[in-house]
């Protein structure tokens, strides 16, 4: 990386260069990325990470890469749950209401022509 006319060469071995010019936003996260790639590629093949995504009432949910046994030891907060459901889920009513009246304001005209045919005088 070039920085103000000399090269830092950035490696596990100067973290202290890397560190500050990190913090000076001198380097972007993608070429911190790639010096990991570089210099420990072994990394994330030797210690994998793994991460899960779930509710607040859904508890001790805990990635294992050995057992896959565990929901057992799942607990769940049914108030919780419960109080969330109610809350996400309200019933959405205006398209029973639309479904009512669209079809009412189609026959409107046929009505209304109907009423006036009937109460016009015979010709």
């Amino acid at each position: 990386m070039h920085d103000q006319g000399y090269t830092i060469i950035l490696n596990a071995d100067n973290l202290h260069v890397f560190a500050e010019a990190f913090q000076q936003g001198r380097i972007r996260f993608g070429q911190v990325v790639e010096i990991v790639r570089r210099d420990a590629p072994w990394a994330f093949g030797f210690h994998p990470k793994q991460f899960t995504l779930h509710h607040a009432w859904y508890k001790n949910a805990k990635p294992n890469l050995m057992a896959n046994n565990t929901l057992k030891y799942k607990r769940i907060d049914p108030a919780l749950r419960a109080g969330l459901r109610a809350r996400w889920n309200r019933p959405i009513l205006w398209p029973v209401a639309a479904a009512l009246v669209v079809p009412l304001l189609g026959a409107l005209p046929a009505v209304v022509g109907y009423v006036r045919r009937t109460r016009s005088s015979p010709r």
